[in-house]
């Protein structure tokens, strides 16, 4: 389904992978040989295909969770532009700039020269700052925008999920005073120990996102339109009504394996996780 509305959509997200791919290996290969000038404009080049690259993948999934007006209409348009569309975008954006920021300072912790070393780590310190602005707020303006029917019955169904939302301010809490003290207050003293740190807490403050992103959406996977186990909504009366295997087109000659396979495997097990024998 996802590949019959979204076809032109993913192979213009493949495109502009291939060149950021392209051009992270010439970056990365060419970093002795390159002149600097054009080592730089391959850099740029990586930077606005990875993230035209990211502005196409995240209208398909963001339409995963919020099909929007695309349920009545059918129309491409509606379904990329969706409810979560541009807040995602921006937090995504934020994330990837406050991840850039980190990752950078295991570098630039690294370094052997104390003068060298503090307008290094001073420097990627502001671009994860930058991250945090950027992230946390779109963050709340991304959960706000997901439809209230929606955040109703995830907080109801799954309060477990829905409760971790206010944790991500403590993780950003803790990335905004470990860049502040040892990265533009102390930056002499960043070390190891807290090069691990940073990257760790930006990684679960990114997980956060994506389990809620992934988790609400439960037990659709698009939301409205198809649940988890590809059941069309608009089919699950005739499946009420006559019963699923009398709608499979290919069965074994065991009814229970068949149901299984086919309605309950997309979330559960037998006897482990989300166990159906108990």
């Amino acid at each position: 389904m996802l590949i019959h509305n979204f076809v032109w959509g993913w192979a213009t997200e493949w495109t502009f992978f291939a060149v950021e791919i392209l051009a992270a290996i010439l970056y990365y290969y060419g970093w002795k040989q390159l002149p600097a000038r054009s080592h730089l404009i391959i850099g740029w080049i990586y930077f606005v295909a990875a993230w035209l690259s990211l502005f196409v993948i995240n209208g398909i999934i963001t339409f995963m969770l919020t099909p929007g007006e695309w349920l009545a209409t059918g129309n491409f348009w509606d379904g990329f532009f969706n409810p979560t569309f541009w807040s995602s975008l921006v937090l995504r954006t934020g994330i990837c700039i406050l991840l850039a920021g980190l990752f950078t300072l295991l570098v630039a912790g690294r370094q052997k020269s104390d003068e060298k070393k503090s307008g290094l780590v001073r420097f990627n310190a502001y671009w994860g700052l930058l991250g945090v602005v950027i992230a946390v707020p779109s963050f709340w303006w991304y959960f706000k925008a997901i439809p209230e029917n929606i955040r109703a019955a995830a907080e109801e169904m799954m309060p477990f999920v829905t409760q971790r939302v206010d944790e991500t301010c403590w993780f950003a809490a803790g990335i905004v005073v470990l860049l502040v003290v040892f990265g533009l207050v102390i930056p002499r003293k960043f070390n190891v120990a807290i090069d691990v740190v940073g990257p760790a807490l930006g990684l679960v403050f990114f997980g956060e996102y994506e389990w809620l992103r992934e988790a609400i959406r439960k037990p659709h996977v698009v939301y409205g339109y198809m649940y988890g186990n590809g059941v069309e909504v608009a089919h699950q009366e005739a499946y009420l009504e006559d019963g699923y295997l009398a709608h499979m087109a290919f069965k074994t000659n065991d009814p229970g394996a068949d149901l299984y396979r086919r309605a309950c495997r997309s979330c559960h097990t037998i006897d482990g996780y989300k166990a159906l024998k108990p």
